[in-house]
């Protein structure tokens, strides 16, 4: 998940996908250790292609494996992800609604910075 990211954050597509390919290929095998983060890059990078049917499947992925992993951690920042990208589609209303329970799943957690994330996306 951490080598997705860091690919799809320096813009090196080729290399993203290799390591997203291996990601999947693991959670075939029942390894789902970073998949969420993983599929939450994928959302990201489909959507700044202006692929939004793509981003939501990853986002659906990630959602799954947040389910399954029973982390409300990748629940909540599942939910700070698809405000993201609410907002990079537009969507204003959908994002600051979004980023707002993302925020109060925070708090509730306690997790200060990603809060401050959260309220930052809802104002900007």
């Amino acid at each position: 998940g951490w080598l997705v990211e860091a690919c799809q954050h320096a813009g090196d597509r080729a290399l993203m996908r290799r390591h997203a390919a291996q990601l999947m290929q693991r959670a075939r095998l029942q390894d789902t250790h970073g998949l969420a983060q993983g599929c939450r890059a994928l959302a990201r990078d489909a959507q700044g292609r202006g692929r939004p049917e793509r981003a939501a499947h990853y986002l659906r992925v990630a959602e799954c494996a947040a389910a399954a992993s029973g982390s409300a951690r990748e629940v909540a920042v599942n939910q700070l992800a698809r405000a993201g990208l609410a907002q990079a589609g537009g969507e204003r209303g959908t994002a600051r609604s979004q980023a707002a329970q993302a925020q109060s799943m925070f708090e509730r957690m306690g997790m200060a910075w990603h809060a401050t994330q959260a309220q930052a996306l809802q104002a900007g």
